[in-house]
């Protein structure tokens, strides 16, 4: 069989074994023999013969696995640089034991490696430790591959067999030592790349490397390093290798200064090593650089393009030398004795230098800067300019023109620039704006050739153009002359422009127009302005409308036929570019047009521009009137009035009561007598002055509003449709349905809204004098505040009126009203053109409501624990319907940040002004609030008034419990009680009496045993098996509260007494002191264990009876032999024994001995034993301890291949029946052999089996992340999920409360 391994050179944990597994049996006595010929073997109870008693026989010996022999030494199959392979024979391994018993073991191998000090090449004789040993495999295989090794190394190798029991823990193992130690050597190789070299310093011209031993050698020392670098050192004589790299060093240092290098340039490194296997690989290349200093001189500057004005100049860069070049200066010397100036500094290495003179020498020179300095000055250079362009010609002069065409000529150049002319070029650019409209505002090239005159063409009368000429040679065209103006013959001029109206009413407009964009050439004289009458704003907006629908069937034959003339008419001929036409029609449709005349002619027709007349202010509209009303609404409607040629864009509506409008009548009716009394004292009546007027009888006031209600007289009725309107209005907006109030002191008009129509509504004919109209309206005083229509300031009754409404809508609904009030209201109606006058005043009244808040809630007098006294005051205002009564609520005061509404009930309900609020709760605080009432319903409620009670003392609490019940113990645990009555609890009285029962001494007074602010108190020295009462009471401030409910609880039993006679042995160790096969092994996995043994003690009458039984090992100071110790090793000593964990077993009370696992070997254990009682008793006292010493046990493991068994495989049995129980043995014991692995020091080599992985579950990836084992994440994952669960439990519990 074979298997591999894999090694790593620092593993953490010992590989998980998942070996093969084999069933072994103990001999089985063939049919007919009798019990005693099977080796040993017992019978069974049901083998013994019927009514015959089995005899009391001693304790069988335990049942032995043996393993026959030692392993042999491994033999080494493969060896290699990095693994190696071994194998071994098998053993075999026998079972022993006195009875048939079926053994269920593995045969498992255990391979042991560790590596030994020196390299293979190394003559001394290896050191072998005995406590290096290393698990690399465990399982059932004999052929291993052991991987991740290192080359050159030598390690020892062996094996040890150990089988594992995997279903009975009693069977004794009995092992065989290790076998001969193995020593194998890795092949050495070749060392491995060392790290790339580092830098331990560095300046201008040197660097020194470093670089650090390869991690691996190969299992041989290092003889040489080899540091190779490019590019190479200034002056470096040496060739390169073929891929470009120079060797400047070979030797067994690890550092290297390298010398004679550039300032400020990358150099790269690397490094190789050699020993006797040959040379690694290079190192990964390191760069770094050297420091900067100033550059180098740049190249000399060389004039690559020369003009006339201008030499362009390029020069070589400089190298950096490590710090970018930062600009170069240019200098220039311009041959006049004045030396280089400096001319230009930037970054590019080539400039143009303009501005020189044409045929001159200039010398030039360049240096580089860098942030370390400057380079030295370039050699200098010369360089020459070009041959020029000829000069300018003279202006052109004009030969002759038409209203198309200028003929022009000019003279020759008087300096040609050294090259003759071979030629000229004209440009010509409008001048005035009518040329600029013709062509582009810039020079435009209109002839080029070698004559010196041309014809212009193309060009629009009556306007100045400019043209310039100029010469050009080989060297390029030359300046330009200076421009000369050339005109066209002239022409008639263009029409007038932007003809509109600047200012008009409703009978004129003045007109303006601008002038021509071009005369002509010749200055307009004189404009003709015409007009024409289209027509009525209103006719020609129903013909344009009726035209657009096919149809005139709807207009008047006159207004339709007479006043449509399109013929112009002359209004205005003259040089003015304006002008007032008067005479015209309000809002009337008119159309105008003009023309310009000079010396030429006249122009065309302008486009015709409509010009419509200002309409005049509407008319006065009709009073509102009112549709429906509540106690606080009206809803009022109007008609719209004639606009007046513009139609009515808004309407406004005022409001004042009608008190405050008859008192600011009484004002100026008085004013107006004051006065009147003024002008007539002077005279006597029938001497200068009028004769007074006898006045009429039920005549209104002179200075009475329009529309106003004369004193005294009826108000009409609003209809049974508008009173049920304004009902349905209540409803609509909540309000309860109230009934028309009668008008008080109105002579028998009565409804919900009343008015006045005292002349009726105004027609439309009417409407149509409103200029009149408006006067008369003006002087009884109905504008709005401010001027009036016809210029007067406002009346005492203007200022007496508030807005109410401004808008476009033929309607409004006035709020905020007060109930059962009369209200005057009047309108106007407002377009383009302004405000009409006030329509006439008209009152309504509003209905009746509930009457307003209560004043003055206050507690009167002090409060009770169970109730308060308030009192308060009649409501300011009855809103026309008499009180009928009152009602008080209450409501508990809540938390705020709860976010409840308060739970209102009702207190009180009457007429009286105060009352007494009863059956309260004590220390609460409360809210109470208050309304008045009439016929028309219940008013608004008051703000809440805030009141406390007195408190009092708290409840009873609930009945206590009992928890942790002992025989002389038990745990009383109460409830705060559930109202405190205003006052916080301070303290809680617990009292308890013996109660009826055995031993019961009658008392049956109760007696305090706790006083305290705790909730739970822990009662000590009672009897057991006896019944006890308790009761409960709280305190607060106030004083102590009635007792709880009386609760009783039975005490149990005392707990059992210690067990006697303890013993702890080791385990396979007999009582005798003998030593026995496989003692101090204890469990099959190697753990030590100890056998405790007692004596059951004897139980009163009040003990219970014992259950079960406890067994604690606690770790303890293992007596020593040689005397006192020192204090530095007792207290090492105590501090070992203290890292040590105790270890607590149970077992049942069935029993008197219990084998104790889980121990340290080597330690020392003080073992004790106690009884645990039934019925809740509890645990009883500890049994005297006794003292063990472990032993001490060798860290191996076994390893070996799945062998036989005692008696093999059952002969007959199936090939595929035999591989299913060995394919169940295998799962069912994997786990246990897992858990029961043996860790060993490791020396970093990992050693996995070629067959069986790791189970793996959800838990192992995240414990891996975590870096903790399974069992641990298991653990704290419990921990947190218990956590979260009671946090959930406490937020619904509150959230609940």
């Amino acid at each position: 069989m074979e298997a591999n391994g894999s090694l790593n050179h620092a593993p953490e944990r010992p590989p998980v074994l998942r070996p093969l597994m084999v069933v072994g049996k103990a001999p089985m006595p063939p049919p007919g023999d009798p019990p005693a010929s099977a080796a040993g073997l017992r019978p069974s109870a049901s083998e013994q013969p019927s009514g015959e008693q089995p005899a009391e026989e001693p304790a069988p010996p335990p049942t032995l696995l043996i393993v026959d022999r030692q392993p042999d030494r491994p033999v080494a199959v493969t060896v290699e640089t990095h693994s190696m392979s071994v194998s071994w024979s098998p053993v075999s391994v026998t079972v022993q034991s006195s009875e048939y018993q079926v053994v269920e073991f593995l045969v498992a191998y255990q391979l042991e490696m560790q590596q030994l000090e020196g390299d293979s090449s190394s003559a001394e004789l290896p050191v072998i430790a005995d406590d290096r040993w290393s698990v690399q495999y465990q399982g059932p295989a004999t052929y291993v591959q052991v991987k991740g090794l290192r080359p050159g190394r030598r390690y020892a190798v062996r094996v040890v067999c150990r089988p594992v029991v995997t279903n009975d823990e009693s069977v004794v193992l009995q092992l065989a030592p290790a076998s001969e130690v193995l020593v194998l050597a890795t092949p050495a190789t070749l060392p491995e790349a060392p790290a790339p070299p580092g830098v331990a310093s560095r300046m201008r011209n040197t660097i020194k490397f470093k670089w650090a031993e390869p991690e691996e050698t190969g299992g041989r020392p290092i003889l040489q390093y080899v540091l190779e670098v490019a590019p190479p050192p200034l002056g470096w004589e040496g060739p390169p290798n073929a891929e470009g790299w120079y060797q400047v060093y070979a030797g067994l240092e690890r550092s290297y200064v390298l010398k004679r290098l550039q300032p400020g340039v990358r150099y790269t490194a690397r490094v190789k090593a050699t020993s006797v296997m040959g040379e690694s690989p290079y190192s990964a290349p390191a760069t770094t650089s050297t420091q900067a200093t100033v550059p180098s001189t740049p190249g000399v500057p060389l004039a690559v393009q020369a003009s006339q004005t201008s030499v362009t100049l390029q020069w070589e860069p400089s190298v950096d030398n490590g710090a970018p070049i930062s600009g170069y200066q240019l200098d220039m010397d311009d041959g006049r004795g004045n030396g280089f100036m400096p001319l230009h500094h930037g970054l590019t290495t080539s400039f143009t230098v303009g501005g020189l003179q044409s045929g001159v020498v200039y010398k030039f020179r360049v240096r580089g800067e860098n942030s370390e300095g400057r380079s030295q000055w370039s050699p200098a250079c010369e360089a020459v300019t070009a041959a020029t362009v000829p000069s300018s010609p003279p202006p052109p002069a004009t030969l002759g023109s038409n209203q198309s065409s200028i003929s022009i000529a000019w003279k020759d150049v008087e300096f040609d620039g050294g090259s003759p002319v071979v030629g000229y070029e004209v440009e010509m650019q409008p001048k005035c704006k009518a040329a600029k409209r013709g062509m582009p505002d810039e020079w435009v090239l209109v002839f080029q050739g070698p004559g010196k005159a041309c014809t212009l063409g193309n060009l629009r009368a009556g306007c100045t153009y400019r043209a310039r000429v100029r010469a050009f040679n080989q060297q390029g065209p030359g300046p330009f002359s200076v421009p000369a103006d050339l005109a066209t013959a002239p022409d008639v001029p263009e029409s007038p422009a932007s003809l509109a109206p600047t200012t008009r009413n409703q009978t004129g407009v003045v007109m303006a127009w601008a002038k021509p964009d071009h005369d002509g050439g010749s200055a307009v004289s004189s404009y003709r302005l015409e007009m024409w009458r289209v027509g009525r704003l209103e006719v020609v907006g129903a013909a344009a409308q009726l035209r657009t629908s096919g149809s005139l069937a709807g207009l008047d034959n006159h207004k339709a036929r007479g006043r449509v003339d399109e013929h112009f008419e002359a209004v205005y001929v003259g040089p003015d570019t304006s002008t007032e036409v008067q005479g015209l029609e309000p809002g009337c449709q008119y159309q105008f047009r003009v023309l310009a005349i000079n010396r030429q002619g006249a122009s065309a027709w302008s486009q015709p521009v409509t010009v419509d007349t200002r309409p005049g202010l509407p008319c006065p509209p009709d009073p509102p009137d009112a549709t429906a009303a509540t106690s606080s609404t009206i809803h009022l409607a109007w008609r719209a009035p004639y606009g007046q040629g513009a139609p009515v864009a808004s309407y406004t509506l005022q409001m004042c009561r009608l008190e405050e409008l008859l008192r600011a009548q009484q004002a100026q009716q008085a004013a107006a007598a004051h006065a009147s009394a003024a002008a007539a004292a002077p005279g006597q009546p029938g001497e200068g002055g009028p004769e007074p007027s006898e006045p009429k009888e039920n005549a209104a006031p002179a200075s009475l509003p329009v529309g106003l209600p004369i004193p005294g007289l009826p108000l009409p009725a609003m209809s049974a449709a508008a009173a049920a309107a304004g009902a349905a209005s209540e409803q609509q907006h909540g309000g309860a349905t109230l009934a028309a109030a009668a008008a008080s002191g109105r002579g028998g008009g009565s409804g919900a809204v009343q008015g006045s129509h005292p002349a009726g509504p105004a027609s439309h004919s009417d409407a149509a004098t409103s200029s009149s109209q408006a006067a008369s309206v003006a002087s009884g005083g109905q504008m709005s505040h401010g001027e009036d229509a016809s210029g007067a300031q406002p009346s005492t009754l203007d200022a007496a009126f508030q807005g109410s409404y401004h808008g476009a809508e033929l309607g409004h609904t006035v709020r905020g009203l007060q109930p059962d009030t009369e209200y005057a209201f009047r309108l106007r109606a407002s377009n383009s053109v302004g405000a009409s006058a006030w329509s006439q005043t008209e009152v309504f009244r509003t209905a009746a409501a509930p009457p307003s808040v209560p004043t003055e809630l206050a507690l009167q007098g002090s409060s009770s624990s169970t109730s308060v006294c308030v009192s308060w005051q009649r409501p300011g205002h009855e809103h026309g319907s008499p009180l009928s009564g009152y009602q008080l609520e209450v409501a508990l005061m809540l938390r705020a940040s709860r976010g409840q509404q308060p739970h209102w009930k009702a207190a009180y309900s009457g007429l009286h002004d105060h009352c007494e609020v009863e059956r309260l709760s004590p220390g609460r605080e409360y809210q109470l609030r208050l309304r008045a009432g009439n016929a028309c319903g219940w008013g608004p409620w008051t703000e809440p008034l805030v009141v406390s009670t007195q408190p009092d003392v708290p409840e009873a609490p609930e009945a206590p419990t009992f928890t942790n019940k002992m025989g002389t113990s038990v745990r009383v645990k109460w409830l705060a009680p559930a109202e405190d009555n205003g006052a916080p609890v301070i303290e809680y009285v617990l009292e308890m009496r013996r109660g009826e029962g055995p031993g019961s001494s009658g008392s049956v007074s109760f007696q305090p045993i706790y006083a305290g602010e705790a909730t739970s108190h822990r009662v000590q020295q009672l009897s057991p098996g006896t019944v006890y009462e308790f009761r409960v009471r709280a305190a607060n401030a106030v004083g102590p509260g009635p007792f709880s409910e009386v609760a009783s609880v039975a005490t149990s039993s005392a707990p059992p007494s210690p067990p006697t006679t303890l013993q702890a042995l080791l385990a396979g160790a007999p009582a005798d002191g003998s030593t026995a096969v496989g003692a101090g092994a204890g469990s099959s996995s190697g753990a030590p264990a100890v056998l405790v043994s007692w004596e059951p003690a004897m139980q009163g009458e009040l003990q219970a009876a014992c259950i079960s039984y406890e067994i604690d090992a606690t770790p303890a100071a293992a007596p020593t032999s040689s005397g006192k110790l020192s204090e530095a090793a007792q207290h090492h000593k105590q501090s070992a024994v203290s890292a040590l964990a105790a270890v607590r077993q149970t077992c049942s009370a069935k029993v008197s001995q219990h084998l104790l696992t889980g121990l340290q070997p080597g330690a020392a254990y003080s073992v004790r034993v106690r009884g645990i009682g039934a019925g809740g008793a509890g645990h009883g006292d500890w049994s005297e301890p006794a003292l063990v010493q472990l032993p001490v046990l060798e860290r191996t493991c076994t390893a070996g291949v799945g062998g036989g068994s005692a008696s093999g495989d059952e002969e007959g049995e199936p090939a595929a029946a035999q591989h299913n129980k060995r394919k169940k043995s295998r799962s069912g014991s994997s786990s246990e052999l897992a858990g029961k692995t043996h860790r060993a020091q490791s020396i970093g080599t990992k050693t996995v089996a070629a067959k069986g992985k790791p189970k793996k579950t959800w838990a192992t990836p995240l414990a891996a992340a975590c870096g903790v084992s399974e069992r641990e994440l298991r653990y704290w994952l419990r921990i947190l999920i218990a956590c979260f669960v009671v946090v959930v439990i406490f937020s619904l519990w509150f959230g609940l409360s």
